[in-house]
């Protein structure tokens, strides 16, 4: 009998979102007299896992999803700059690496995968470009129904 690993087929998944990349803010608080405090999302990371959402599920039309197995996630940040000699070149300012990669994970839970405990490895690289966009890319093992 063939070993299952050996006949995976592996996956990629990429997909762009346009416009201003960003890392996930801070959840925000508010006191609420003596009941205590309310959590709660800032609107920027509500519209931003949105645009996420939405880019992923143009881009996914042809997979079931979500996905069942392990998902390694790649995301790459590029920021508008029109300086020529930096495009391609690491960006070392804020927002901080693993707010970008949160972002992603966040706005995939639910349609991408059941949980963000399915992705075993994540990448994230910021650079500067010609233009601001976030780059998202997911990888996986499909196993071929016999």
């Amino acid at each position: 009998m063939p070993d299952p690993a050996a006949t995976a087929v592996t996956r990629t998944l990429t997909f762009t979102v346009l416009g201003r990349a960003r890392g996930l803010a801070r959840p925000k608080a508010t006191r609420m007299g003596t009941l205590g405090v309310r959590m709660y999302d800032p609107k920027s990371n509500v519209t931003a896992k949105a645009e996420v959402a939405r880019a992923f599920t143009e881009a996914a039309r042809c997979i079931a999803v979500p996905l069942q197995a392990p998902v390694r996630l790649t995301v790459i940040a590029s920021y508008h700059t029109p300086r020529k000699k930096l495009w391609g070149t690491a960006k070392l300012t804020r927002p901080d690496s693993d707010n970008c990669a949160k972002l992603a994970l966040d706005g995939l839970q639910g349609l991408a995968y059941r949980d963000d405990s399915q992705v075993y490895r994540v990448e994230c690289e910021k650079r500067w470009a010609a233009e601001s966009s976030f780059t998202i890319s997911l990888e996986w093992e499909e196993i071929p129904k016999s």
